[in-house]
Parts: structure tokens; C-alpha cells; sequence
């Protein structure tokens, strides 16, 4: 009976050989146009010949096979997964080392030897269960994610019949943290902040923390619901003033990578997020100060580091922490928990503010959400009150003296 031919990109069976102190790896495998190659690599190890025989395959089919199956592990797929990611363009870098550092890390961790085939339902959310009970809500969603993209990838290559995740508990939502300060508070956590000369005041040289830098981002923050990445990426070009005013025209950001380090981007957190906003006074009066300052640099930004490149955010977090551990006492003494002094925190505020006035609809708009559910759930909470014109109408409509 013949033996039945392999299929293109289906590498045939490995022999293996003893080459003195090497192991010589030999198959047989088929490019897309059926011819047969017959290859062979060496390797100290088998494993390592095997590795590179395999790499030789890969030319074969010029990377049109993906040499997965059911049988392989998470961890192996994981690996081929993470290498498609890294070649594709519609990916941004962030992204790209986040999916590695969950791939990688917690993963194939947890998961990693087991075949592909016996991630299941029940595998997924007890994966999940884990990272939230090890870690918060917010890193298990992101897992979810993260194992979302990596399962259809397995999926598309034939090694799982479907996807199940979607099979999975859904994980429930905490209570929302809303900020609900007032001016007076927020005032004196910037007076607070104006004073403060850093955790080591009696220093001899040496650099004090640059406030007026935080400052200035918080005021912009509440001005304008900007992210802390978008406001370091306000350029010259992107403000018009508008007699006490200004016109914000949002364009990028800032993004830090392990890859690229902190660098500029053309498009906020998304390209959709690109709008316009009209600057309160307040803030206007920042972007009118950094302008008259404006020392030149490569991108234009008003908020440059002192050699002009890009200024990432994890400097103006750790001044921020580094204060509300120094004023703990006191702003617990004003109602304010010292934890929740952050920067996100001035973004909601102005969220808040905006909602409670005018609609979650002009909020959203503001943030830049595409739906009010998100502004909703994260960022300001819904206004209980009914608006009295309710009471006017049912009187005209019944109106009933007495009885």
C-alpha cells in the first residue's frame, strides 16, 4: 500500500543521526508547489537539530506554513505567535511588548507545556481566576486579552477547531472609583505641591523636583481631560490662542518602549481620538507661559526634556507619588486619600465636572470615548438627580387643588 504524500508545508518524518560529537537532523518537505526538498541540519543537541531544520523548512515555504498543531504546546505557540505580531505593521510597539511580557511571562508560566488542544473553557478561566486572585481585575482582563489573540491565531493555523474564551465566565466589573473633589481641595493640593522642595530638602546639590512641571500638567489635565502622555505631547503648531482661550488641536502623544525608549506619535491612544478643544482660561494661561518659553526641539513640544527630546511619564508619576507619601496627613485632613492622587485622577475630575453640568454625552466627547458607557463606567458617575421640569409638566398636566 503507498505510503500517502505529505502535503505542502507539512514537514515529513525526522531521522536523526550521530555525527561524532553533533546530531544530524534529516526530513523531506514539500513547497507550495508540491516539489520535495530533502533537508538536514546538525545541532549538539536533538532538540537544536531539530530547531534548525525546521528553520530550514520555514525558507522552503517562504513563511506560508506555519508549523503548528494541535499538539503543540502553549509555550510553542506562544513563540510563533509572538513572531507573526513582531512582522505585522498595524501593531503598535506598546502593544507588541505587552502581548510579549503576558505571553511570555504569565502564559507560558502557568500554561506553557500543556498542548494546545487541552486549552479549554475550563482551562482559560481557571488561568483567569488566578490572575485575579494573584493580581487585580485589570491585569486578569488584560490576560483575557491577551490569551483572546494568542487562541485565534491557533485557530486561523488549524491547531484549535475554536476559540474558548468566549465559553468563559464573564469576570464582574468592581464598583467604579469616581474623584469628586471640589476647588477648595484641589486648590490646596496645588499649594501643597507649589511648596514642596522633595523628600530630601536639607540636600547638598543635586536637582529638586520640578513642580511647576506638574503643576502645569495637572492644570492642563483639568482644562481639558487630556491624558498625561497627550498633554507632554502638545507642539507649538497644535495651539491657537483664542483671547483668554486657546484651541487645542489634539494630534499625539508620547510613548514609551522598551524597543524605541520615549518618542513622539503621530495619533493619541487612537487615530479616531484626534479633536479639538476649546481651552479654558486657566489652562490657556499654561500653554501661553510654555509657549513664551519655548526652547527649540525636534518635535516642537512645549514640554521637552532639558535636551529636548520627548518627556515620558513616568518622571511627573513618581514626583506625584513621592508628594502624596510626603502630605499623606494632610490630605487625608482635607478628605482627600493620599492614594488617589494621580494623575488620571485630574482627567476624571474633569470628566466629572463636565458630566454633572452638561450630559455624560459631552464628557465622552471631551475624553475622546466613542460611547458614554465608557466615560460612564470608568470616569463620571451618572447624574441620579431628575430635573425638576418633570414636576412643572405633571402639574400643568394635573392640576388639582384639593379635595
Amino acid at each position: 500500500m503507498p505510503r500517502p504524500r505529505k502535503e505542502p508545508g507539512e514537514l515529513g518524518k525526522v531521522s536523526y543521526y550521530p555525527r561524532r560529537d553533533m546530531i544530524e537532523a534529516r526530513g523531506m518537505v514539500r513547497n507550495g508547489a508540491g516539489k520535495a526538498f530533502r533537508l538536514s541540519a546538525t545541532g549538539k543537541t536533538q532538540k537544536q537539530a531539530l530547531d534548525r531544520l525546521m528553520n530550514k523548512a520555514d525558507a522552503v515555504w517562504e513563511g506560508m506554513f506555519v508549523n503548528i498543531s494541535p499538539d503543540s504546546t502553549v509555550a510553542e505557540v506562544v513563540e510563533l505567535w509572538l513572531a507573526d505580531v513582531e512582522e505585522r505593521g498595524d501593531i503598535q510597539q506598546s502593544t507588541k511588548e505587552s502581548y510579549a511580557q503576558v505571553g511570555r511571562g504569565k502564559i507560558t508560566e502557568y500554561i506553557g507545556a500543556v498542548p494546545i488542544r487541552r486549552v479549554d473553557a475550563g482551562l482559560c478561566h481557571a488561568l483567569l481566576k488566578k490572575m485575579r486572585r494573584n493580581h487585580t481585575i485589570s491585569y486578569a482582563r488584560n490576560v483575557r486579552r491577551v490569551m483572546s489573540v494568542l487562541l485565534k491565531f491557533a485557530v486561523v493555523h488549524r491547531a484549535l477547531e475554536r476559540n474558548p474564551l468566549p465559553d468563559t465566565p464573564r469576570m464582574h466589573d468592581p464598583e467604579p472609583h469616581y474623584i469628586e473633589w471640589d476647588f477648595e481641595q484641589v486648590d490646596m493640593m496645588l499649594r501643597l505641591l507649589k511648596q514642596w522642595t522633595g523628600v530630601n530638602p536639607e540636600r547638598r546639590g543635586g536637582g529638586v523636583p520640578d513642580v511647576d512641571l506638574v503643576i502645569d500638567l495637572i492644570l492642563i489635565m483639568l482644562g481639558t481631560s487630556l491624558r498625561p502622555a497627550e498633554a507632554l505631547g502638545i507642539r507649538r503648531q497644535d495651539v491657537t490662542f483664542l483671547g483668554d482661550r486657546a484651541l487645542l488641536n489634539l494630534q499625539g502623544t508620547v510613548s514609551t518602549t522598551k524597543k524605541h525608549g520615549t518618542i513622539w506619535k503621530s495619533t493619541p491612544k487612537r487615530k479616531s481620538q484626534q479633536r479639538a478643544i476649546t481651552v479654558p482660561a486657566f489652562a490657556a494661561e499654561v500653554l501661553r507661559r510654555r509657549m513664551a518659553n519655548y526652547r527649540h526641539n525636534e518635535h516642537a513640544l512645549l514640554f521637552p526634556t532639558r535636551t529636548g527630546k520627548p518627556r515620558g511619564t513616568h518622571n511627573v508619576n513618581r514626583m506625584l507619588r513621592s508628594f502624596r507619601a510626603a502630605h499623606a496627613e494632610i490630605l487625608l485632613g482635607i478628605g482627600v486619600e493620599p492614594s488617589d492622587v494621580t494623575c488620571r485622577a485630574f482627567r476624571k475630575m474633569a470628566a466629572m465636572t463636565i458630566a454633572d453640568h452638561a450630559g455624560m454625552d459631552l464628557a465622552a466627547s471631551l475624553l475622546g470615548h466613542a460611547d458614554s458607557k465608557t466615560t460612564r463606567d470608568h470616569y463620571a458617575k451618572p447624574n441620579r438627580v431628575v430635573p425638576s421640569q418633570t414636576a412643572d409638566i405633571l402639574e400643568r398636566q394635573f392640576p388639582f387643588t384639593s379635595f
